[in-house]
């Protein structure tokens, strides 16, 4: 399988012949792509030079272009790493590109490409600004003299203020409330000494708005309702006890639990992890996944009968519902509902058939059926733990989570501080649940009590922060006020691009900035580039600069030589030095700058002369005679657009342009390297082809280029 080297040349294919040369073609020949690559002569059906690796592998000599498809190489008047530095990376090297443009690429020192622009402080949605001076220049805090101020340039000059454990202030020593609330003082703070019975974890926030306030908020952020002491249920009295229920009261299941007394219907220890939820003081909770244990307000044994097992034993169950279990000595359970007196106002019933006799159980598939006479024929169902359950409709919980009793709404007293107009639907499934949604049915979340980002407070400010706002740098944009970390003012373009107003174009070192009566491009032309966008600059004066569509400024101030969009370009040798024009030696070269160097050629009489019709092919390729016209019948299934232009260089071959003169690879999917084209031979190129040296080497047949036996 290896690709053998024959020292003894083989002899050409069927349907070449052997030529002669009058030079060898390998004399003067170079590989500019591969220059230690070998040359090998080659006379069949024409003299060419081939050129091969050390290891005998060929090799494409054409250098190819530096740039991807559709990009082209440009010269550039001065090197684009010269005075480029890169601040994201300071040791990072510069290369420079000309593809497409003058550009200047960095790369890590491991060759990793990087990103030369600086990460952004700020968060998404607004940009960092540039101000006239330091934002804590001259900033105080009020409300709290300690604090450290911290420049910040995200979206504005704003000075931030911070503890000495890093939590934001808020220096607005008169806090603003509410219209029609009038900021008070008080003798003391209004936390001090109060309590929240309804959610002993609860944090108090001082408010002085109005009067002297004690506010209440969960871990969360939302209010809660201090006001009514903690309201027992109904059906359940409010009792005195003679010690405190958490008085030596523990939570062996959860030791970081916090107790909190609680008086309705006796003097109970109610235990609360740190985010207020509910701790189960139990070891090991008694019920299984997916049921509470719930209170009861007395016990379920309390008064139960078994009339079915009157020697059965009663045991309390409290999960998911107050529930007495009847089991026989042996721990069997049993059901005391066969034979149950029916309660007062139903009579029992005789009936022809078992009620449960074909009777199903959608929603509970699994469920137990119990025949009921009470009052009629019922099919009553049951789960494996004894709990009853509703056959008659569908569950509206989705799977996993049971319908649940409240004792009472759990829309009575609920709030919704982030949408305050918002409605409150109950829901029971898995818990005792408050949806909120909003007028067209959308669900909102009330949990999030702000519209700011993680680390601002939404404030309330005495006025709205766009009233009589400007932004000079954009007159037509859009004002929107925002509250977050302070009143501000945020401006954007018609298609919601944020804007800055700050400042309008920042000027160089050594150039002011200054104001013109009418803007500089208003009636301003280019001549030289009737496409150019025209940009207002006002750094020393009042300018009109001129950009391509692509960014790249051009120069409007001098008539350029050039047809629009060519630049006219700068050569380090005249383009006519050392240049022939074959076709017609009494040609006259005039040397042309525009989109390169350009050497043209012209009769006495000015008409311009085609130099390359009869230009001599490149060193190592003759120019052959063929039959037929190399387009002829010729198609390129890659790009069907293309422009055929035949070449005789070495043999009769078919090359393909597009309409930017640009070439194409005609072959959707070539198995030859780029450069090379897979060509169509008449015989095998393998056919009676033989390698002298190694005989036992194996002919793999080539069509790259020509028709080649490997």
């Amino acid at each position: 399988g290896r690709e053998a080297k024959c020292n003894e040349k083989p002899a050409c294919p069927n349907g070449q012949e052997k030529v002669q040369c009058l030079k060898d073609p390998c004399q003067g020949a170079t590989c500019p792509a591969y220059p230690k690559a070998t040359c090998v002569s080659n006379n069949c059906g024409s003299c060419k030079a081939q050129w091969y690796k050390a290891d005998g592998t060929p090799v494409n000599c054409i250098k190819s272009s530096p740039c991807p498809p559709g990009q082209t190489q440009v010269k550039c008047l001065k090197d684009p790493c010269q005075g480029a530095t890169c601040p994201a990376c300071p040791s990072a090297k510069c290369v420079p590109n000309y593809c497409d443009g003058c550009h200047a690429l960095w790369y890590k020192a491991d060759g990793t490409p990087t990103n030369c622009a600086k990460p952004s402080p700020c968060p998404p949605g607004q940009n960092e600004v540039q101000c006239k001076k330091d934002p804590c220049e001259g900033a105080t805090c009020p409300a709290c003299p300690s604090a450290k101020c911290v420049s910040n340039y995200c979206g504005g000059c704003n000075a931030l203020w911070y503890k000495a454990d890093g939590t934001p202030v808020n220096c607005i020593k008169s806090s603003p409330c509410p219209p029609g609330q009038t900021q008070v003082k008080c003798l003391k703070d209004p936390c001090q000494g109060a309590t929240c019975p309804a959610y002993a974890t609860a944090k108090c926030v001082s408010n002085y708005c109005g009067g002297c306030n004690a506010l209440w908020y969960k871990a969360d952020g939302t209010p809660v309702n201090c006001t009514k002491s903690s309201p027992c249920p109904p059906g359940q009295n409010q009792v005195k006890c003679l010690k405190d229920p958490c008085q030596g009261a523990t939570c062996p299941a959860c030791p970081t639990a916090k107790c909190v007394s609680n008086y309705c219907g006796g003097c109970h220890a109610l235990w609360y992890k740190a985010d207020g939820t509910p701790a189960n003081c139990a070891k090991s909770s008694p019920c299984p996944p997916g049921q509470n244990e719930v209170q009861c307000k007395k016990d379920p044994c309390e008064g139960a009968t078994c009339p079915a097992y009157p020697t059965a034993k009663c045991v309390s169950n409290y999960c998911g519902g107050c529930n007495a279990l009847w089991y026989k000595a042996d721990g069997t359970s049993v059901s005391c509902a066969k034979s149950s007196p029916c309660p007062p106002g139903q009579d029992e019933v005789h009936c022809t058939i078992d009620p449960c006799e074909g009777a199903t159980c959608p929603a509970y598939p699994e469920a137990i059926c119990i025949s009921n006479y009470c009052g009629g024929c019922n099919a009553l169902w049951y789960k494996a733990d004894g709990t009853p359950v509703n056959c008659t409709k569908s569950s509206t919980c989705p799977p996993g989570q049971e319908e649940v009793e409240c004792t009472i709404d759990p829309c009575e007293g609920a709030t919704c501080p982030a949408y305050p107009t918002a409605k409150c639907v109950s829901n029971y499934c898995g818990g005792c649940n408050a949806l909120w949604y909003k007028a067209d049915g959308t669900t909102v979340d009330c949990n999030k009590s702000s519209p700011c980002p993680p680390g601002e407070d939404e404030v309330h400010c005495t006025i709205d922060p766009c009233e009589s706002a400007t932004c000079p740098a954009y007159p037509d944009a859009t004002c929107v006020s925002n509250y977050c970390g302070g009143c501000n003012a945020l401006w954007y373009k018609a298609d919601g691009t944020s804007v800055n107003c700050t400042k309008s174009s920042p000027c160089p070192p050594g150039q002011d900035e200054v104001h013109c009566t009418i803007d500089p491009c208003e009636s301003a032309t280019c001549p030289t580039y009737p496409d150019a966008t025209c940009v207002s600059n006002y750094c020393g004066g009042c300018n009109a600069l001129w950009y391509k569509a692509d960014g790249t400024s051009v120069n409007c101030t001098k008539s350029s030589p050039c047809p629009p969009g060519q630049d006219e370009v700068q050569c380090k040798k005249d383009p006519c030095e050392g240049a022939t024009c074959p076709a017609d030696a009494t040609a006259k070269c005039v040397s042309n700058y525009c989109g390169g160097c350009n050497a043209l050629w012209y009769k006495a009489d000015g008409t311009a002369v085609d130099c390359t019709k009869s230009s001599p092919c490149p060193p190592g390729q003759e120019e052959v005679e063929c039959t037929i016209d190399p387009c002829e019948g010729a198609t390129c299934p890659a790009d069907a657009t293309a422009k055929c232009v035949s070449n005789y260089c070495g043999g009769c071959n078919a090359l393909w342009y597009k309409a930017d003169g640009t070439t194409v690879d005609c072959n959707k999917s070539s198995p030859c390297p780029p450069g090379q084209d897979e060509v169509h031979c008449t015989i095998d190129p393998c056919e009676s082809a033989t390698c002298p040296a190694y005989p036992d080497a194996t002919c793999v047949s080539n069509y790259c280029g020509g028709c080649n036996a490997l």
